[in-house]
């Protein structure tokens, strides 16, 4: 089943009832022939395709190809990478922590003989940064990119050149400088493709490919250590008739290898299956799945663990199409189950390539040679946005100032609690019990509290919810407070006055007296502070007379160690902190 991935018309549309619904759905491309077949998000919600396009006669005039994008599908730039009239053909592409990415593959006219590993480095900005080019006595692809956590790179993919004639995996470490540290080569006894590969947790690498077993393609993993010795090799097989061959591998959140692509049970027409294998760090079997209609033909090129812990895939179906074939999007509990499938599609050949989850739900790339489709010709880049059926947002629950504290600083910070799948909150303010005309209305806060300024001797009603991409929670309920005459940090003669003696008996482990000073009628709150920062009790909140106020707190139901105690007076205007220390 190793079947060549040339600039083919490739879609991926995603339009799930229930629980998805397509949210847009963008062609790019020009006159010829444009795919993507890598997405990688960036910090700011948009991301970055890498691809293959072409200006003319394909075996020619092909071109590595990367796209900028923002959160919405708007293209910021593309830029194409290669030699005028010579095919550069993309077969993988990585990501790095600058968030730029690795992308290659080769240039040269495919099964010629004569093709040479080529890799480009670019920016967020599409600029090369460097690229590397391996020329050879024969045929040399890269096939996939790894930034390694402690420093340089691991490129893999397939060699003629070294090795078996036939070909054999490839795997080349490189220092930060992009110096060879070690390259090396792992065959079977045949032609052997190294189609991607990951870092392990233990600074090494797992080779996810093919090799040949009774002249049928199978799934073949090598997990290598960091200086490219095999620690160890398995074949994997779905069954004796088929030809197996992974496209994806990637380390999962528990530390387990997922291993994706397909099974193909004949030739001409195809007939195959995607499938998912999930190994543990020895090769031992713990997800072993397989997807779509036996007797038609599908594939996966790719896939990824979502945020519960399944999987989700992403390639094409010839099964109950539009057309010749059709994007096949599969996704799965976290134990390989079932958990939805959908195809989508033209009149045409449509596939996808790849996708990646974002926080409101997915963003695919591919192709297109759909008329209805497509904005160019002869083959397009999908880009689809599929968003989540997210529900809104719970309540918010209010808590500070409390509803009713009177006499509070000018200056002050309204706090509230934070609400799960919630990324930002509404807050309004204002001067009317029915909020009618807020004077603060802000739907763009990302935080839990605020720090505002406010006027003397005025009452003031406040509110907020939370808000997604499901919507709006409900508001909260309607708090009150009233300030009092500016006291703040600005006011030196009543912020000095604020006092917060040393606590005596101090070490202790029963009972020990705090007191605080305040110059006039306050608000005041006094916490206790464990030593990473966190409240583990408010012993004294509320409005206080000017004076001298003493607290008792008893340590003896207090884990023993190091604790602060922190007087807040007038919202968060003026705080003192003292040590304290708990023994037993």
């Amino acid at each position: 089943m190793n079947k060549a991935i040339i600039s083919i018309a490739c879609l991926m549309i995603f339009s799930i009832s229930g629980a998805f619904g397509q949210e847009w759905i963008k062609a790019y491309g020009g006159k010829f022939s444009d795919y993507g077949y890598n997405i990688f998000p960036e910090p700011d919600g948009g991301f970055i395709t890498a691809g293959g396009t072409a200006t003319g006669n394909q075996q020619t005039d092909q071109d590595f190809w990367a796209a900028r994008f923002d959160a919405n599908g708007n293209k910021i730039w593309d830029k194409r990478y290669g030699t005028a009239g010579i095919q550069e053909t993309i077969f993988g592409s990585g990501a790095t922590g600058d968030h730029g990415i690795m992308l290659g593959g080769f240039t040269g006219v495919q099964f010629s003989g004569t093709e040479s590993a080529l890799m480009y480095k670019i920016d967020t900005t599409g600029a090369v940064n460097w690229n590397i080019q391996i020329d050879y006595s024969s045929s040399d692809h890269f096939h996939f990119f790894v930034e390694r956590k402690e420093g340089g790179y691991y490129f893999g993919g397939h060699t003629e050149s070294k090795g078996d004639p036939q070909g054999d995996m490839w795997l080349i470490r490189y220092d930060s400088a992009r110096n060879i540290v070690w390259e090396k080569t792992y065959g079977h006894g045949g032609s052997e493709h190294a189609h991607w590969g990951t870092e392990t947790r233990d600074g090494g690498c797992l080779l996810a490919g093919h090799a040949s077993v009774g002249n049928k393609e199978k799934y073949w993993v090598v997990k290598v250590d960091s200086n490219g010795t095999k620690q160890w090799d398995k074949i994997f097989s779905s069954s004796d008739t088929t030809e197996d061959s992974p496209y994806h591998a990637f380390v999962t959140k528990e530390g387990n290898y997922a291993i994706i692509g397909g099974s193909s049970l004949a030739k001409s027409p195809y007939t195959g299956r995607i499938w998912l294998l999930v190994i543990d760090t020895l090769g031992n079997i713990i997800i072993d799945k397989h997807f779509g209609d036996p007797l038609s033909d599908s594939f996966a090129w790719s896939g990824r663990q979502t945020s519960d812990g399944g999987y989700i895939m992403a390639g094409y179906t010839t099964h109950d199409t539009k057309g010749a074939e059709d994007m096949y999007v599969v996704k799965t509990l976290s134990d390989g189950t079932l958990d939805w499938e959908k195809t989508f599609g033209g009149s045409g050949s449509d596939g996808g390539y790849d996708v990646i989850e974002v926080a409101d739900g997915y963003i695919a790339c591919g192709s297109t040679d759909s008329p209805s489709l497509q904005t160019g010709g002869n083959g397009d880049m999908m880009l689809v946005k599929i968003k989540k059926n997210v529900a809104a947002p719970a309540a918010v629950t209010l808590i500070s100032p409390g509803s009713g504290a009177h006499d509070l600083a000018v200056s002050l910070t309204l706090s509230w609690s934070s609400v799960p799948g919630a990324p930002r909150y509404h807050l309004q303010l204002s001067t009317d019990s029915g909020l009618a005309s807020p004077i603060l209305d802000d739907s763009t806060l990302t935080a839990t509290s605020l720090f505002v300024s406010l006027g003397s001797y005025t009452s003031y009603y406040w509110r907020v919810r939370a808000e997604n991409a499901g919507g709006a929670g409900p508001w909260s309920d309607t708090w009150s407070f009233q300030t009092g005459e500016n006291f703040s940090v600005d006011n030196a003669s009543d912020a000095s006055a604020v006092l917060l003696s040393q606590n005596a008996p101090n070490p202790f482990g029963g009972r020990t007296l705090l007191r605080f000073s305040l110059p006039w009628r306050r608000h005041a709150r006094l916490e206790l502070l464990d030593a990473l920062g966190r409240v583990v009790a408010t012993p004294a909140e509320g409005d206080f007379d000017g004076g001298d106020h003493d607290v008792t707190i008893d340590g003896s139901a207090l884990p023993a160690g190091v604790y602060l105690a922190r007087l807040t007076v007038g919202g968060d205007a003026v705080s003192r902190i003292i040590r304290m220390t708990v023994v037993h």
